[in-house]
């Protein structure tokens, strides 16, 4: 067994070449009252002078475990009061939170868990949460994503730091932890339902990991390195993967479907994952397999529904994902003469003017010009509506709104909440399309006009 200065070595070692105080004053350590736990507030408290951050201890109770509970609640209080470290408490009820959301008691309590932890270190301020994952369970969490047919990154293991949570035990073993306790003559409490074969982690703890010692004694050591190694290399792939994501809007990811295909298949998918997981949406492997299939598809345009809401279209060269329409809410705005507004969907800014004061804008702005006389009562600006036409001046033939935006290339993910301007009778004008044949005016006829602000993009042709 290695003996304590080593665990404070190269705990302290571990958490330097990791960068684990990098922007940070304050560590707040995940208090259970376990083993691990302890192990990681006392190391930190000795460290805390040395490298120069404040410690302050937090301790959640979920609910459950009855007078165990309590117990471990306790035990912490006195445990921190003993130290002399703040120790902030908070409790939620995991059973009713897990009822009402569908999920497991151990998802439940990891959620609330790490949202009050979370909100507790908001309010300290420059501060990170430490907590007490050892190597164990980096080793579990590797064997077990191993188990479910993991890629690369379950492969990867407990990351040492990620959102504001960093774990300095990781290079630790579990005796090792229980031979500085006994050192240092501090106690602990142990939650009951880890003895139990219970649970894929348990089942992994008490069968599995034994028989990987007997292989190699050093086994959680060993998946350490590999998992480090591994994250070397995912996070080569996702630098790669990264460059594949076109500018875009906020809300909206694009690739270029030609480079996005012409990169290995390791790089896209993960590109296809990356721009997922911006919007909020973790995607299977069959789901990045039907968006590889999308991009390759034949034909202008195409598009997919995916799990959260989330629908790619792709435009010809240009893969799109975004949210549902994209569009928001529908909306329906007048438009009275002389006042600017808002577009909700778009952010543009539109306003109806006399064709003298259209004339004089120099700043740019798409310009629907008409005829007063042609108008049929007020001119609103809304989202498209099904049965929408537009007969368009100068073009034979008259159309559906639809049929227009896919002719002149508007994005599929766009065209619910494009603006449309109409009248009491129809439309009268639409961006990228032109203004209708039944309001446009012959030279020199125009006294009335439209100013709308441009998008980054406002035409696709």
């Amino acid at each position: 067994m290695r003996t304590d200065p080593d665990i404070l070595e190269r705990v302290r070692a571990w958490m330097e070449a990791q960068r684990m105080l990098e922007d940070t004053d304050t560590l707040l350590c995940a208090l259970s009252g376990g083993a691990d736990s302890v192990c990681l507030l006392h190391l930190l408290l000795r460290l805390s002078g040395e490298l120069g951050f404040r410690l302050e201890a937090a301790h959640y109770h979920h609910g459950i475990r009855g007078a165990e509970a309590d117990r471990d609640r306790d035990f912490a209080a006195a445990l921190c009061r003993d130290l002399s470290i703040p120790l902030h408490q908070g409790r939620g009820d995991v059973p009713a939170y897990a009822a009402a959301k569908g999920m497991g008691l151990e998802e439940a309590a990891r959620e609330l868990r790490y949202a009050f932890l979370g909100e507790t270190a908001r309010s300290l301020g420059r501060c990170r949460i430490a907590t007490a994952h050892q190597a164990e369970d980096n080793a579990e969490t590797l064997l077990l994503n191993l188990c479910r047919g993991a890629g690369l990154r379950g492969l990867c293991g407990i990351p040492p730091v990620r959102d504001g949570i960093i774990r300095p035990l990781l290079p630790v073993a579990r005796e090792e932890i229980l031979g500085y306790l006994a050192e240092h003559g501090l106690p602990h409490v142990e939650d009951s339902t880890n003895a139990l074969e219970e649970g894929d982690r348990n089942l992994l703890r008490h069968r599995v990991l034994p028989v990987l010692r007997e292989l190699n004694p050093e086994f959680p050591r060993a998946a350490l390195a590999a998992s480090q190694l591994l994250r070397q290399d995912e996070e080569y792939l996702c630098a790669l993967a990264e460059a594949c994501l076109e500018p875009a809007p906020e809300g909206e990811i694009r690739f270029s479907c030609g480079r996005l295909l012409s990169a290995p298949e390791p790089v896209a998918s993960r590109a296809l994952r990356l721009g997922a997981e911006r919007l909020g949406i973790r995607l299977e492997q069959k789901h990045v397999a039907a968006l590889l299939e999308l991009a390759a598809g034949t034909g202008g345009l195409a598009r997919l529904d995916l799990p959260g809401g989330l629908r790619a279209s792709r435009e010809f060269d240009l893969l799109r994902l975004g949210r549902g329409g994209n569009g928001g809410e529908p909306y329906d705005i007048l438009l009275e003469p002389g006042v600017w507004q808002t577009i909700p969907s778009t952010g543009q800014r539109v306003c109806r003017v006399s064709a003298g004061d259209a004339a004089n804008v120099y700043e740019k702005f798409l310009i629907f010009r008409f005829k007063n006389s042609n108008i049929c009562g007020s001119i609103h600006v809304r989202s498209r509506k099904i049965g929408d036409t537009l007969r368009i001046a100068g073009r034979n033939g008259e159309k559906t709104l639809k049929k227009w935006m896919i002719e002149e290339r508007i994005p599929a993910l766009e065209r619910d909440s494009w603006p449309v301007f109409a009248d009491d009778l129809g439309v009268v004008a639409v961006p990228c399309l032109g203004t209708a044949e039944r309001a446009a005016a012959g030279a020199g006829e125009a006294d009335g006009a439209i100013l709308l602000s441009e998008r980054n993009e406002p035409c696709r042709k």
